[in-house]
Order: C-alpha cells, then sequence, then structure tokens
C-alpha cells in the first residue's frame, strides 16, 4: 500500500511540475519578448493551483533530513530545496505584481483627490514601496524560470531509478507527448538510454508487456504501433526481437476477436501485416 501511495505522489508531482513548467514557460517567453507582466490573478492562479501542491508533495516524497546509501538521495533532497525556493519566489511576484497592477491604480486615485496634506508622507512611502516592487518582477520572473529549469534538471537524473518501477515507467511511455514538450529529443533519448540498452523503444515494449498482463489490450496496442513507427524501427528487432512482438500482437489479437472489438481486431491485424 505505501508502495502504491508513492507512486501516486510521484506521479502527481510530476504532472504538477510538467504542466507548471509548461505554463510559466509561455508567460516568460511573453514577458522576454513584450516585455509584459503577467497579470497578478493568473500568478495567484497558478501558485494556488500548481506551485503550493507542487511544494506540498516534493516536500512529500523528497523532504526530511536522514541520509542514506542511496545515491539519488542528494538530488531528492536538493529537489525539495529548489522547490521550496521556487514557491516562495512565485508568492514574491504575485504579491509585488498586487501592487504594481492593483494597489498602485488605487493609489493614484486617491492622491489626486487629497485634500488633507498632511497624508501626503504615507502615498511617498507607498510609492516607495510600488517602484521597488516593479524593479523586483524582471528579477522574480528569471529566478523562477532558472529553479524551474534546475528542478526538471533534476527530474532527468531521478527519472533514470523509474526503470523497475513499472506503474513509473508506463506514466512516463504513456506521457512521451507531455516530456516531448518539457525535453528537447536529446535529453529525452538520454534519460531512457541511461534506463535500457533500446532507450525509449524498450521502455515502451516494457510497459506494453504490463499493460497485456493486465488486460489493458487498448493502449498496449499503442504502445507497440509507437515502439514501431519511433525513428528507427528498423532496430526495433534487434533490441527487443520480432518474434517477442508478433506474440504480443497476437496475443492482443485473440482477445480482441473474444471480445468482438473489430476497432482492435483491424488495428492489430494491419500491425502484423506491416511486420511481416
Amino acid at each position: 500500500m505505501k508502495s502504491n501511495l508513492s507512486n501516486f505522489e510521484r506521479i502527481h508531482f510530476l504532472r504538477l511540475l510538467f504542466n507548471g513548467y509548461l505554463e510559466f514557460r509561455e508567460i516568460y517567453k511573453k514577458f522576454q519578448a513584450e516585455g509584459a507582466f503577467p497579470r497578478a490573478r493568473i500568478i495567484e492562479q497558478l501558485c494556488q493551483e500548481v506551485f503550493d501542491k507542487l511544494r506540498t508533495s516534493a516536500h512529500k516524497l523528497y523532504g526530511g533530513n536522514r541520509r542514506n546509501e542511496n545515491p539519488s538521495r542528494d538530488q531528492e533532497l536538493l529537489c525539495d530545496v529548489v522547490v521550496g525556493a521556487c514557491y516562495h519566489e512565485i508568492l514574491q511576484l504575485q504579491e509585488n505584481l498586487f501592487l504594481v497592477k492593483l494597489y498602485r491604480p488605487r493609489y493614484e486615485e486617491l492622491q489626486s483627490n487629497l485634500t488633507d496634506q498632511t497624508l501626503e508622507e504615507f502615498f511617498r512611502v507607498g510609492h516607495s514601496l510600488i517602484a521597488e516592487a516593479e524593479s523586483q518582477i524582471p528579477k522574480n520572473l528569471n529566478w523562477i524560470w532558472q529553479l524551474l529549469q534546475e528542478i526538471v534538471r533534476l527530474q532527468k537524473i531521478l527519472l533514470v531509478a523509474c526503470r523497475d518501477n513499472r506503474v513509473l515507467l508506463r506514466f512516463l511511455t504513456q506521457n512521451l507527448p507531455l516530456l516531448m514538450k518539457v525535453y528537447d529529443r536529446e535529453d529525452l533519448d538520454e534519460i531512457f538510454n541511461q534506463m535500457f540498452p533500446g532507450g525509449v523503444n524498450e521502455a515502451l515494449w516494457h510497459s506494453a508487456e504490463d499493460m497485456i498482463r493486465s488486460a489493458h489490450y487498448r493502449p498496449a496496442l499503442d504502445h507497440l504501433s509507437q515502439l514501431l513507427s519511433y525513428e528507427k524501427p528498423e532496430d526495433t528487432p534487434n533490441v527487443i526481437g520480432l518474434d517477442r512482438i508478433h506474440n504480443a500482437l497476437h496475443e492482443i489479437l485473440g482477445n480482441a476477436r473474444m471480445n468482438r472489438d473489430n476497432e482492435l481486431v483491424n488495428r492489430c491485424e494491419m500491425l502484423i501485416v506491416q511486420t511481416g
């Protein structure tokens, strides 16, 4: 049960991280291209829905002061620290944006209607705070982006340890399109090549095997189809063995016929013909 909960938490963490990374990347790209600050409400929502949960999840997974013989433990502890730093930086960004985007217009409106000159000092202090907040926003954005890149880089190291964890491996292979948005092709190949001699193709194969064993035939066929269409498909038989692939396809085909799943039958038969 503990292992299942840990797997669930890890998958939850990865979803939050990758989706949060992609969302913030778009915000940061717009800032770099146009110099435009993001809306305060967008950052508030991102903080609440992603970064607060990401910090909590990271601490559950990686937090604590205990060290052990696991060589990846240092990366885990560092990941917890960097996620925490990223969270506090985005909180500061949120506060600075509120000062600039929401409070400054109100300050200016009140000051334009000022009748009590004894309040002038309060407005001077307020404007100084707002000016300081405005100068901090580009720094906040840059720091958050750098920290997110560091977290993603650390996960690249930690993901390699998923080799023997079939639940996490299946998550990775089922979410290859998401991973391809986060990592470039070279980095993604490096992750899977460190897991298996056959790289991503072998990862797809192991996930397909697990899915067949648990009677998830449709996603298993999706994996086999992707395996056979991935770059350099001619190398696949050398890594896995064409007989094993054919046996898996025929097992799926048999179950598809038994369940009268014509669409799955047709797809299986097409792949069998394509692979000879």
